[in-house]
């Protein structure tokens, strides 16, 4: 089994990232949730997100994007 293998997410794996956020959400029992619109711009630049797999499950991921100026999330 291959644990860690991390790349750069693109919009087509927005079904997953999506997936992989409602569990994060679910575990920590948040009500306001990122919309679809919120997801996109953690695929698109500026943003950037990469995903980690076990085999061919998302695991995990890492998600950046600008909010203001010089200030990011």
């Amino acid at each position: 089994m291959t644990t860690g293998v991390v790349r750069a997410a693109s919009l087509a794996d927005e079904d997953g990232v999506a997936a992989i956020l409602a569990e994060y959400c679910d575990s920590l029992a948040v009500v306001i949730r990122d919309t679809a619109a919120d997801i996109r711009s953690y695929l698109a630049p500026p943003g950037g997100l990469w995903l980690a797999h076990e085999g061919a499950e998302i695991v995990g991921c890492v998600a950046l994007r600008p909010l203001t100026g010089e200030i990011g999330e």
